[in-house]
């Protein structure tokens, strides 16, 4: 099949029947020279065209749920060269339909999410402090007219219509039975990150407050949760600062419930450290407030408590152990991102760090002594007996977690990072000068040589290196200034 050699309408048409031939190489050929005549036409050679493009949209829209993989992908890119053509007054339409389809031929359900994403990302995005295209005005008109309405399930600005269609249940709700589509998070993401300056205060508030409900509802999957934590963290970027406040506030009544689970207070850290690093700036002050219940699960009484439950059941804690992953990385973000704002709370943070970085609930202090006295024993020559060590293997084998089945050494690594951030951002002011880094963190650093795990070691070596690279550089530009002195004086 020759490709097109101009752009018309007619040309067009004379396409739409071929779409459903039923030689699947004839539908994406088809779309292909489709494809060709609409990157060939300029972007308003069919504002004119309501027929045309009505129908296309049409075929385009079977064509998604074609049985063939090949032809809806070329379908998809059908519709990001479309969606720049059409008369302003049929992107709502559009953007309705393709937010109703539902498949039935195709295997992969994310179709039509991802012709969403295609449609909100072939407009210009728009630039903070920039009038906004025309085209993009008009994309945003139809995403706040329809696909906003169709994410949270109900009509956010009215635009003085008296009577609206009520929209069908919201692709963000999780009602009873009905499970939520993970890829729904993903067109809202798009639609954040594309359209987030030009979002109205309404808008933001309708859709954190849904994705806010995706966290509260145990049906939703673990991977949702995850990006609904990305999508308020971009939300956040665009929110007025009396929006961030409540958002804030609303976070601070959900860490005092008295019923919170382990999962719900993982994700609601997991926000916070997310937001630290999205909005240092503007989200640093608010540490005075939600830092404390993030140290919280990092204190001593937490750390003895899980070595207790530990030695009692024979097994570990591993929402619990998740929780302290997640607190001590939003640590290290409160570190990097809102340095100044974590000042209050060094001594906390230090001293949770050294605390977590020898967290091993299967190897106990003791335990920990008699490997290093067995190790000083093999290097003076004795020998072992050989019947201890198969008693060793015996008593290993009746362990109760193998290291297969251990996580707690993504905690000592978390931990070790936080080291290295404290390190990082105080090595040239008072902790160096008091000497905490040298007698506080080193020391623990140089007994954790002793790791069993290569990713935690590694993590140790680098936070050390940059510990004695940081006093290697004082101490040159100490050297520099007596040499200075020397040759002035």
């Amino acid at each position: 099949m020759a490709p097109p050699s101009n752009a018309t309408p007619a040309g067009i048409l004379a396409l739409l029947p071929k779409l459903t031939d039923a030689d699947a190489d004839i539908r994406y050929m088809s779309l292909n020279d489709l494809d060709s005549i609409l990157r060939l036409g300029g972007t308003s050679f069919l504002w004119n065209e309501y027929h045309t493009c009505a129908k296309t949209v049409e075929c385009l829209l079977k064509a998604l749920d074609d049985t063939n993989g090949e032809v809806q992908n070329q379908a998809i890119r059908c519709i990001g060269s479309l969606t720049m053509r059409v008369p302003p007054e049929l992107l709502a339409p559009m953007v309705e339909k393709l937010s109703n389809l539902k498949t039935t031929n195709s295997v992969d359900n994310s179709i039509p999410a991802t012709a969403l994403r295609v449609f909100i990302t072939s407009f210009p995005r728009p630039v903070v402090g920039v009038q906004p295209t025309k085209s993009t005005n008009e994309a945003y008109l139809a995403i706040s007219k329809v696909l906003i309405p169709r994410l949270v399930g109900y009509v956010v600005i009215s635009y003085g219509v008296k009577t609206h269609v009520v929209p069908p249940r919201g692709m963000l709700e999780v009602q009873g039975e009905n499970m939520l589509d993970n890829d729904a998070i993903d067109v809202l993401i798009e639609l954040i990150r594309c359209f987030g300056s030009m979002l109205q205060d309404a808008e933001k508030k309708a859709l954190q407050k849904s994705t806010m409900t995706i966290f509260d509802h145990e049906r939703t999957s673990t991977i949702a949760k995850k990006k609904a934590v990305s999508a308020i963290s971009l939300l956040a970027i665009y929110m007025s600062d009396a929006l961030l406040s409540a958002f804030v506030s609303n976070m601070v009544e959900s860490f005092r419930k008295s019923h919170l689970t382990a999962a719900q207070r993982r994700l609601l850290i997991t926000m916070v450290g997310s937001l630290a690093r999205t909005v240092p700036q503007r989200f640093g002050p608010y540490l005075k407030t939600l830092a404390p219940f993030v140290l919280s699960p990092l204190s001593e009484q937490a750390y003895q408590d899980a070595l207790q439950d530990t030695e009692e059941s024979g097994t570990v804690d591993s929402q619990a152990d998740e929780v302290r992953e997640a607190a001590l990385l939003a640590i290290e973000g409160f570190l990097l991102s809102c340095s100044s704002d974590m000042r209050p709370y060094t001594d906390e943070t230090i001293q949770a760090a050294l605390r977590f970085v020898a967290y091993d609930p299967n190897v106990t202090g003791e335990e920990d002594e008699e490997m290093s006295g067995s190790r000083e024993d093999t290097d003076d020559g004795t020998e072992a007996d050989s019947d201890d060590i198969d008693d060793n293997e015996d008593f290993e084998e009746e362990v109760a977690m193998s290291d297969d089945d251990d996580a707690s050494w993504k905690i000592r690594r978390c931990a070790a990072k936080a080291l290295y951030a404290i390190i990082s951002t105080r090595s040239n002011g008072d902790l160096l000068e008091s000497g905490v880094l040298y007698e506080q963190i080193a020391p623990v650093l140089v007994t954790r040589f002793q790791e069993r795990e290569e990713n935690v070691r590694l993590e140790i070596l680098s936070t050390l290196t940059a510990l004695l690279a940081s006093n290697l550089h004082k101490f040159l530009l100490r050297r520099d200034r007596v040499r200075k002195q020397i040759l002035l004086g």
